[in-house]
């Protein structure tokens, strides 16, 4: 999260599209309940936030990533947190002091990541099973070395936040400043300006949004060697405009599969509305492999989700 979304007090303030990549985290975790025994996966939360956070348009308290996955998953689920803003980790512990199986690090994932493997070797619990990353940081706060050190450890699977309205706005601000945010996008992206130009075919413009999100799926594809990686646009609630892409990549087809189809329902809507998308359609479009969920091509034009679940 930028400076921009953190209030007075620490908590996290979120907009109202943030629901949906809430809502696919947790039907994700209620999908992993039921594949325990061979994917009993450890979380790790990059960017834990506040535990709560606030709706802006309501002033509602929502639970993020790290409570949703201690809520939903059973309690012997090992969960880390990193969060190096003191006041939002203030705010973290205070949420998450009752949970079992919760641990906490105020620091930069960039920096501790590498040592993580040290911290934890000790807890023998965590050694055989397979590790949840979630790198959901809005302003390019997480590196692409961070991905190239995760790719290498044994059974890491990752959930990035790509964010395309940031990816824009640093591109278009790098021509009149050559100097702002050109260093974050470049860690992020982890190619030089110059590189990146070299990959899109009008060198000097704004690359398209799928194009740039193509882009960054084939690198971790060919580069960080994940054989199942895809992701759903997210877009403005009332705008419509494009924000980020929800992205998954792993080693394993199950867990790819679980996700892909929660993403086809929350993006295409319910078959029995009228809308939704049959299996055979979702393998066709959206295969395994490499899947992009959004408006620009495929099976059909998306919907908004219009967020009527129970759980908000």
């Amino acid at each position: 999260m930028s400076e921009a979304n953190i209030l007075q007090d620490g908590h996290l303030e979120i907009k109202e599209h943030s629901l949906t990549k809430y809502l696919i985290f947790k039907r994700l975790c209620e999908g992993l309940k039921f594949i325990e025994n061979k994917f009993n996966y450890t979380i790790f939360d990059c960017f834990a936030g506040s535990g709560k956070c606030i709706l802006k348009e309501t002033g509602e308290f929502k639970d993020c990533c790290i409570l949703i996955a201690r809520k939903t998953l059973k309690d012997e689920t090992q969960i880390y947190g990193i969060e190096k803003h003191p006041k939002v980790f203030s705010k973290l512990k205070y949420y998450m002091k009752n949970y079992p199986n919760v641990y906490l690090y105020n620091d930069d994932c960039n920096k501790i990541i590498p040592y993580f493997e040290t911290l934890i070797k000790k807890d023998k619990f965590i050694k055989p099973y397979p590790k949840l990353f979630i790198l959901d940081s809005w302003a390019f706060e997480s590196k692409w070395d961070t991905l190239n050190y995760l790719s290498k450890q044994p059974r890491v699977d990752l959930l990035i936040n790509f964010n395309v309205f940031n990816f824009h706005r640093n591109w278009n601000s790098s021509f009149n400043n050559p100097s702002w945010n050109v260093k974050k996008l470049e860690e992020f992206i982890g190619h030089s300006k110059e590189g990146i130009f070299e990959k899109f075919e009008e060198k000097g413009k704004v690359p398209p949004t799928r194009q740039c999100v193509e882009y960054y799926i084939d690198r971790i594809k060919n580069e960080l060697n994940y054989e199942y990686v895809g992701g759903m646009l997210i877009r403005q609630k009332i705008k419509g405009g494009p924000l980020y892409y929800w992205i998954f990549a792993s080693h394993h087809i199950v867990p790819t599969k679980i996700i892909r189809d929660i993403m086809c329902k929350i993006y295409f809507g319910s078959r029995k509305e009228g809308n939704g998308i049959s299996i055979k359609n979702r393998d066709i479009y959206y295969p395994i492999n490499k899947f992009i969920i959004d408006d620009y091509c495929g099976y059909k034009k998306g919907r908004l989700c219009n967020f009527n679940d129970d759980y908000f």
